[in-house]
């Protein structure tokens, strides 16, 4: 990597008033995360030192007020930064690609996307995990395993220990949907944090931070390998907000689910030959979160997709892909099955599938069914059986999409296809949180999204941060109660 126009980036990065922007609206947003006004009244971190001192001064509308104001100017950075041609289509142009073998991954206007996202991740480092609670549990279920116990069996907060008050009531007793890899993590980073509960919460940012180093590496590298433009993946899949607010800001496993995903999209892309590494990181990923099983068909498509503008056609495919599906199934399954033995965790994460359902959210098929519900309701007749319709409908209509997406962008696009049935199967799905997002926005900004797509990503991202953020914070600031569906 030649050193000139690295630092040219740098020097552009620093020179653009949306990076300082976007800075300074994620340093008062994370102190606004302090204010023990806004914390859940369950959580304990309102009595250590930082929060108690910052009481008098952060009363809720105000705390609620600064958290907006905060996101306002990480989305307006982001609109600051975007690239030239953002209208334009997706295709590469040769510039955009010697720019990203120069810089490692640019965003906007050539500004270093490295630089954008450690500069706006900052503030959150030591911050409370922003937009949820999940870090807190995972600290619990960190202390869970180190007695000897496994959460497949043993409801949080129902093995004692430090973090019992952290976890948020809606989980108590509950089992775990985490798949292994994700629980061992979270053993480590309580272990490193001697089962402290915040510090326990805050180690989480670690691999959190290493999943999102992946996508700043390899959505803009993964965008050349498929022809499309890395400037604009990078714009639209690595510098949004969404990106730093849930993967640093919220600590998620979900970040290094995508990061690893990503990582084995990179490495199908490339000779075919590496098909089989590529299906064991897709067996990694759903270790650490089980959506990324869908990865297994798009990377075994990926090793034989076309390679020529005429070969358009599944027929000369055939042989290849039944092969290639073959070996991605029985290698990536064959990591995961080996992950899940290594661990001894066994498969009790199947049992608990059903528990993000049990809470509120704007998912379509969430508030489809609470509709149902309610009609029922008023009509006196308690034995319709709303919830199961939902569920069928919900299934089909994500098995419709699927078929669109194989009609429309397979066999040549396989990495569109993954971004299309990720964002089906959550768009459908019976719970949407804001940082399930980022797995089908990071891979359709590496596939090449064209204007539509792109603008769709756009107000998606717009519209999940501004409801979050009227969710978790101004509702409680303004209401002083949580919203009815959070």
């Amino acid at each position: 990597m030649s050193e000139a126009p690295a630092l040219a980036a740098l020097r552009r990065t620093a020179r653009a008033s949306g990076t300082w922007l976007g800075f300074f609206g994620a340093v008062i947003t994370a102190v606004a995360m302090f204010a023990p006004s806004l914390m859940p009244p369950h959580l304990p971190l309102r009595e250590l030192p930082v929060p108690a001192a910052l009481d008098p001064w952060l009363p809720a509308p105000l705390a609620a007020a600064l958290i907006l104001a905060g996101l306002i100017c990480l989305l307006v950075a982001w609109w600051l930064l975007r690239p030239p041609d953002f209208d334009a289509a997706g295709e590469a142009s040769s510039l955009s690609r010697a720019a990203v073998r120069a810089s490692m991954g640019p965003a906007g206007q050539g500004v270093s996307a490295w630089m954008v996202v450690v500069l706006w991740s900052l503030p959150f480092l030591l911050a409370p995990p922003a937009y949820s609670t999940d870090a807190y549990l995972y600290a619990d279920l960190g202390w869970i395993q180190h007695r000897g116990f496994s959460p497949y069996e043993v409801g949080m907060a129902m093995a004692g220990g430090p973090s019992v008050e952290w976890v948020a009531p809606a989980w108590r007793g509950a089992t775990s949907p985490y798949a292994p890899l994700s629980l061992v993590t979270h053993h480590l980073m309580a272990f490193l944090a001697g089962f402290d509960p915040y510090w326990g919460a805050i180690a989480n940012r670690i691999p959190a931070i290493a999943g999102t180093a992946l996508l700043v590496i390899f959505v803009p590298r993964l965008a050349v390998r498929l022809g499309a433009d890395p400037v604009r993946a990078s714009w639209l899949g690595v510098i949004n907000p969404m990106v730093v607010v849930h993967c640093v800001g919220g600590a998620h496993n979900d970040a290094m689910m995508i990061g690893v995903l990503i990582l084995a999209l990179w490495v199908a892309a490339g000779p075919p030959r590496h098909l089989w590494l590529a299906a064991a990181l897709v067996g990694v990923a759903t270790a650490f979160k089980q959506p990324a099983v869908f990865g297994g068909l798009a990377v075994a498509l990926l090793a034989v997709r076309p390679r020529t503008p005429g070969e358009r056609s599944w027929r000369p495919l055939v042989r290849r892909v039944a092969g290639a599906l073959g070996l991605s199934a029985l290698v990536g399954g064959g990591v995961f099955i080996a992950i899940t033995w290594a661990t001894g965790l066994g498969w009790g994460w199947t049992g608990a599938l059903s528990l993000p359902g049990s809470n509120a959210s704007w998912a379509p098929r969430f508030l489809i069914t609470e509709a149902g519900s309610w009609a029922a309701q008023m009509l006196g007749d308690h034995r319709w059986p709303v919830a199961t319709v939902v569920s069928l409908v919900s299934a089909a209509v994500f098995l419709a999409l699927f078929a669109v997406a194989i009609k429309r962008y397979l066999p040549a696009q396989p990495v569109a296809f993954l971004g299309w049935t990720l964002a089906a199967f959550v768009l459908t799905g019976v719970m949407i949180h804001g940082w399930y997002l980022v797995w089908p926005v990071a891979v359709l900004a590496a596939s090449g999204a064209g204007r539509r797509a792109a603008r769709g990503i756009f107000a998606l991202s717009l519209f999940s941060l501004v409801y979050l953020a009227i969710a978790e914070y101004v509702w409680v600031g303004l209401v002083g109660a949580a919203p009815p569906i959070g």
